[in-house]
């Protein structure tokens, strides 16, 4: 009985030294996980860390200039307000949509604490200054990489604090807005 009860604490031991390995309740990525030369965007996004997928700079520097350059007009004709003109600066992480540890759908490790739970192709945190994006390019990334802008100008200008009602209420009215945005601008839902 007694090498029972060795070899069963001997197997919770190394799992928890496997687990201890794993960083819960961090989003942003880890030191080793950040682009050692940063890539800033013209709208003033910088993205920070890639994995999966390789990254079409162009691409995305084109998408976050369109989508900050008809921000303001839009939330205008909105009838809604933004608290600040200050510069634009959020920082954006391409992971691969898996559930693997440190990838964009990591509940138990990475997003553990996430507000928006289930899998997810796109998440902005306005408390981290970090939106969360897939790698992959598929035939709805523009969509969900101005969408995440959206949420991400949102967030950064006050328009987001400005929604009435609960976290769960502002949640709802700026996922609305940041869907009829990509649509305005022809991006589609």
């Amino acid at each position: 009985m007694s090498r029972l009860f060795s070899i069963i604490l001997s197997v919770l031991f190394i799992t928890n030294v496997a687990l201890a390995d794993r960083m819960v309740g961090h989003p942003t990525p880890l030191q080793n996980e950040l682009l050692e030369n940063p890539v800033t965007l013209n709208c003033g996004a910088v993205v920070r860390e890639v994995r999966g997928s390789s990254q079409n700079y162009a691409q995305l520097n084109d998408l976050c200039t369109h989508a900050y350059s008809n921000f303001f007009q839009y939330i205008e004709a909105k009838g809604l307000r933004v608290s600040h003109h200050n510069t634009f600066n959020w920082n954006i992480s391409f992971l691969p949509e898996a559930t693997c540890y440190r990838c964009l759908n990591d509940e138990k490790f990475r997003f553990n604490n996430r507000f928006v739970g289930g899998a997810v192709i796109g998440y902005t945190s306005r408390n981290d200054h970090w939106a969360f994006i897939t790698s992959a390019h598929d035939s709805e990334f523009r969509v969900t990489f101005v969408h995440e802008m959206f949420h991400s100008m949102s967030m950064f200008y006050g328009v987001y604090d400005g929604h009435p009602g609960s976290w769960s209420q502002k949640t709802n009215a700026d996922e609305e807005l940041a869907a009829e945005f990509t649509e305005w601008l022809g991006y589609g839902r």
